[in-house]
């Protein structure tokens, strides 16, 4: 539903000015300042008590008039409760009389009151009444011509369209239903519960009362001091889903007064209230506010947000636990010799020797990359991604591997009984021994393979320092070499041989 605003001027009969004759219509011949009403018109009174009535079906109501220097005070009533205001302004101010407060939807009433002090400040005019209510978004408002079998005269003969005759214009499509006998009827039958059925209203128009779904809705005056067509002569809103019938009765005050139909026209909309009242429309124009009240849609979103906000939690563990893993998985180049060399015109690899399959040399490539007739080490900075200057070849221009000189691995024998495994004249007498192994270095590393107890040769990168920022190699299931590990305290400790 879509809150929207409906007008109605300051002579449509559906405003019930009371006493009537304490009231007149105001004209540019008797006022200069007429032209600052709404399309030029205003009714207006100058006796205390007097008061103009309005009942509305809807939210919230604004009353239009003017303060002046000859306005006096005022009082408006809504649902029974009354405020006074003061009219009087030195200078003219065209406006709100009254603004009420956001209601409850449903029928109210408001009347405002010629609270008179001081003759010398009279006044008190109307110039038109807003009203707000809602209506339906979906569909499209129906207009329904007075020659439409929706619309039956009764009785037939007491109806005539001939509008020239009666000096009636400004029709729609120029054609209407008029009528002169005091209890000739229209009634219009129509499947909703939003209504308005227009007509004329002037100086030759009658009173006519009206009679909704077979209960009387009040009795309103169409006699007016100027000619107006087209005006909303009721309406009515709430009526519930189904079949209603509207029934205007010409009710003429003196003989020779025309009561006359124009058409009518259906809005899509429906009420809070199921109260149809009596109340009439002649514009519409939408505020642009929404009152949505279905429950079904409110339970839609609520849910629609839940399922968001469960599918945002999800998102952020999701890719919280995957930058965990990332930041501590293994490392990601675990499967590569980080220290392989470059290659040039073809890619170098180290083949692996089975050094228990035969005592023969094994023949490995190269450890390095040829670069016209130098050869140089080159390797990958893992931390920056840029490729380091290549090391110089410690083997200079030939790619020959020299002959290398056994390393020596001195491991203690804590044993006084044993004596040297293989350096029978070291210093250290039983206690210490030397081997000569090809140590991690060597194990799969190319090189020579020899007999138990003989030298092996070891490649050239055995000896070279890590290039600053390297990481260790990590392979799956072997212990790291972190370095050697610090002296036995007993051994550093230990007198040297032969002293005391």
């Amino acid at each position: 539903m879509t809150s929207t605003n409906f007008t109605i001027d300051n002579v449509n009969p559906l405003i019930l000015y009371t006493p009537a004759a304490t009231w007149t219509e105001g004209s540019a011949a008797d006022d200069p300042l007429a032209s600052d009403y709404s399309d030029g018109t205003f009714t207006l009174c100058t006796t205390k008590g007097s008061n103009a009535t309005f009942t509305f079906n809807g939210t919230q109501v604004f009353v239009h008039g003017a303060k002046r220097s000859n306005h006096g005070p005022y009082s408006v009533t809504l649902d029974g409760i009354t405020t006074d205001f003061d009219g009087f302004s030195e200078n003219p101010i065209f406006g709100t009389l009254f603004v009420s407060d956001v209601l409850t939807s449903g029928l109210h009433t408001v009347t405002v009151t010629n609270e008179l002090l001081n003759q010398t400040f009279p006044f008190l005019d109307i110039d038109f009444i807003t009203w707000t209510d809602t209506v339906a978004d979906d569909g499209e408002t129906t207009t329904i011509e007075d020659t439409t079998t929706a619309f039956s005269y009764q009785p037939a003969t007491s109806w005539g369209t001939d509008l020239t005759a009666a000096q009636l214009t400004g029709f729609s499509q120029n054609n209407g239903h008029v009528t002169i006998t005091t209890g000739a009827s229209a009634t219009v039958t129509f499947n909703g519960d939003f209504i308005t059925v227009y007509g004329p209203v002037g100086p030759t128009i009658s009173r006519y009362t009206v009679v909704v779904d077979g209960v009387t809705g009040g009795t309103f005056n169409g006699t007016k001091e100027n000619y107006t067509p087209q005006v909303a002569l009721y309406y009515a809103n709430g009526l519930g889903a189904g079949q209603h019938t509207i029934q205007l009765v010409s009710e003429p005050a003196v003989s020779g007064q025309f009561f006359a139909i124009d058409y009518a026209q259906i809005l899509p909309t429906a009420s809070a209230s199921a109260t149809p009242t009596g109340v009439a429309s002649s514009t519409t124009s939408n505020t642009g506010g929404g009152s949505k009240s279905n429950v079904g849609a409110a339970v839609g979103g609520v849910l629609a947000g839940i399922a968001i906000m469960i599918l945002l939690v999800f998102l952020f563990f999701f890719l919280r636990r995957r930058k965990r893993r990332r930041d501590h998985g293994p490392n990601r180049i675990v499967l590569e010799d980080k220290f392989s060399p470059t290659p040039a015109s073809g890619p170098s690899s180290f083949s692996m020797a089975d050094l228990s399959s035969s005592a023969a040399p094994a023949q490995v490539a190269a450890p390095y990359s040829v670069a016209g007739s130098e050869a140089r080490l080159a390797y990958l900075d893992s931390e920056s991604g840029v490729r380091s200057p290549p090391l110089a070849n410690p083997w200079g221009s030939s790619t020959e591997a020299p002959s290398s000189p056994p390393r020596g691995f001195r491991t203690v024998n804590n044993d006084p009984s044993v004596g040297s495994a293989s350096d029978a004249s070291s210093s250290y007498g039983g206690r210490t021994s030397t081997v000569f192994s090809a140590g991690a270095a060597g194990l799969g590393a190319g090189g020579q393979t020899s007999r138990k107890g003989a030298p092996l040769t070891m490649p050239p990168t055995a000896n070279l320092p890590l290039p600053p920022g390297a990481e260790r190699m990590y392979v799956p299931g072997r212990e790291q070499d972190f370095g050697p590990l610090p002296p036995d305290y007993e051994q550093a400790t230990e007198p040297y041989p032969g002293r005391s």
